[in-house]
C-alpha cells in the first residue's frame, strides 16, 4: 500500500502498547513500563484494504499480535493481540481507533481510544478500559512513543492503572 510507512509506524506504536506491572499494590495504582521491538521475529501484522485499491483509506485497519518485554527485566513477558482502524488519513497524519489487548501471566489487559498518529501535538495517550485476572476492572491511561527496546527500535509505554 502506498502509506505503508504509516502503517508499518502505526503498527510499531500500537504493537507493544501493553502492559506488564512494575510494581503490584493491590487495589492501588501501578505504574507499569513496557517495550515492543520492531522487526522479524517478533510478531506479525497484516493489513486490511476493504477497498481493494491499495491505499490506506477510511475503514483499513492493520491487525497485529506481538511479544512484550518488560523494560525494567529485559525479559519477555506475554503477547498483545490488536487492531488499528483507519478512520481518516491526510498526507503523513492518520486519525484511528486502537483497541488492543495484552495477554500476560497474570491476565488480560485492555486498552482502546482514539488517536492521531503524525501529530506533534497529540499525546497518544488512550484508556485502559478494563482486564481479567490481576487486572479485573482495571482503568487508568497509557502513553507510548517511538524508541529504543533493548537495543532495538521499537516502541516505548508508560501506563498508569488502577486496580
Amino acid at each position: 500500500m502506498v502509506l505503508g510507512g504509516i502503517a508499518a509506524a502505526l503498527s510499531v506504536a500500537v504493537i507493544g502498547m501493553l502492559i506488564i506491572p512494575a510494581q503490584s499494590q493491590s487495589g492501588g495504582t501501578e505504574t507499569i513500563r513496557l517495550c515492543s521491538k520492531e522487526g522479524p521475529g517478533f510478531g506479525y501484522d497484516k493489513d486490511v484494504d476493504v477497498d481493494g485499491d491499495g491505499h490506506f483509506s477510511a475503514g483499513d485497519s492493520n491487525l497485529f499480535t506481538d511479544k512484550l518485554w518488560n523494560r525494567d527485566t529485559e525479559e519477555g513477558y506475554g503477547h498483545d493481540v490488536g487492531k488499528i482502524s483507519f478512520i481518516k488519513l491526510e498526507d503523513r497524519t492518520a486519525t484511528a481507533i486502537i483497541d488492543v489487548t495484552a495477554v500476560l501471566p497474570n491476565g488480560k489487559l485492555s486498552v482502546y481510544g482514539a488517536i492521531n498518529f503524525g501529530d506533534p501535538s497529540d499525546p497518544s495517550r488512550i484508556a485502559v478500559v478494563g482486564g481479567t485476572g490481576h487486572f479485573n476492572n482495571a482503568t487508568g491511561g497509557l502513553t507510548f512513543h517511538d524508541g529504543r527496546c533493548l537495543g532495538h527500535k521499537g516502541t516505548v509505554i508508560r501506563a498508569e492503572v488502577t486496580l
